[in-house]
C-alpha cells in the first residue's frame, strides 16, 4: 500500500473531474459518510442522474481516497495505541 503522500500525488495526476464529480466526492468521503446517494443531493446531481454512471466516472479516485482515508486512520490507531501503552507503562 503506498504512504499517504504517494495516494495524494497519484489522485492529483488522473483526469481532470467536473466541478459536480469533485463536489461528489468531497460529499461521499464528507458529510455523505459514503452514502452515494447523500452525495449525490450534496453535489448537486439531479435525481434522475444514474448512480451507476457517477460511480463509474470516479471510480479510481473512489478507490484512491478509501485507500488514503484507511491508511490515515491505520496510522491514527497505531498513534493511540502507543500513547496507551505509554500510558499504562508510565502508570506500572
Amino acid at each position: 500500500m503506498l504512504e499517504p503522500k504517494q495516494l495524494e500525488r497519484r489522485i492529483l495526476v488522473h483526469k481532470e473531474l467536473t466541478e459536480l464529480q469533485n463536489k461528489f466526492l468531497d460529499a461521499l468521503f464528507g458529510p455523505a459518510k459514503g452514502n452515494h446517494a447523500k452525495a449525490m443531493k450534496i453535489a448537486g446531481y439531479s435525481e434522475a442522474t444514474n448512480p451507476h454512471h457517477i460511480i463509474n466516472s470516479v471510480r479510481t479516485q473512489i478507490i484512491e481516497r478509501a485507500e488514503l482515508e484507511i491508511k490515515k486512520a491505520q496510522e491514527e490507531l497505531v498513534t493511540n495505541i502507543e500513547q496507551k501503552k505509554a500510558e499504562l507503562d508510565y502508570a506500572a
